[in-house]
């Protein structure tokens, strides 16, 4: 290789590592047109439908990097910046932002666009937790390598995250074993809906971690059938649209 050349190559490397026509690997995009069977009563896309399709992307990239069949473990809160209306344009966008032994992290980033007048908004943005599963074999995930700032960045601050969800799940365990189950503490199944319903009232203070009481009724359902996806797992994001009234 000349010199010239050799000159040409160590220049294109430093633009894909400094993010100039880099894309991440796990990667993966949707745009999807908001029609009226998406909206609510006032013309705007409902949250359960924006969840699916959030979740849809986000799995697409966790199974991109796992090589194999992935599911939901959780989100975290995610906070909404603009409503879409009809016929303006979804953009989600999500990649792993770290790898840990069996699950890994996700980040996405919504965005709408009104193609008329070619304003975009930024939507929102979410985290979520996906799970690698194999029938047959335990899963080892392979570890993310950075290279832009931005990803070096969620990277680093993805372990902290990660204990942080560990920890909030402890406590809401320990909220979910001090409530009352109704009906003579046997919890009412739905047949028909496919769905096991148990009510727990507001605890007494000191009951809870810390003396952390709820402040209102906590519904918890479990899926049992209804709404499968691949291995007859509950897909979050169906369950999620369901939800929205």
């Amino acid at each position: 290789m000349s010199r010239k050349s050799a000159s040409h190559a160590e220049k294109d490397d430093g633009a894909m590592a400094g993010g100039e026509g880099y894309r991440n690997p796990t990667e993966v995009q949707m745009s999807q047109l908001v029609l009226p069977c998406h909206t609510n009563q006032r013309g705007e896309l409902s949250v359960g439908q924006l969840l699916k399709w959030i979740d849809t992307t986000a799995c697409l990239s966790a199974e991109r990097h796992a090589g194999c069949p992935c599911v939901t473990a959780s989100m975290d809160d995610i906070y909404f910046e603009h409503t879409i209306s009809v016929g303006q344009v979804v953009n989600i966008k999500a990649k792993v932002n770290r790898a840990f032994n069996s699950s890994m992290e996700v980040g996405i980033q919504v965005a709408s666009e009104d193609l008329c007048s070619e304003k975009q908004w930024n939507v929102c943005k979410a985290l979520a937790t996906f799970v690698a599963h194999r029938e047959l074999s335990k899963v080892k995930l392979k570890q993310t390598t950075p290279q832009t700032e931005e990803e070096k960045t969620e990277h680093s601050v993805a372990a902290e995250r990660r204990r942080m969800r560990l920890l909030y799940a402890d406590t809401i365990k320990d909220l979910l074993a001090n409530c009352v189950i109704q009906d003579g503490e046997r919890p009412w199944v739905g047949r028909a809906a496919g769905m096991l319903h148990v009510l727990c009232p507001r605890p007494p203070v000191g009951r809870g971690r810390k003396g952390v009481s709820l402040e209102r009724p906590l519904t918890v359902l479990m899926a049992l059938s209804l709404q499968s996806l691949l291995q007859g797992r509950v897909f979050l994001g169906l369950l999620l649209s369901s939800r929205e009234p």
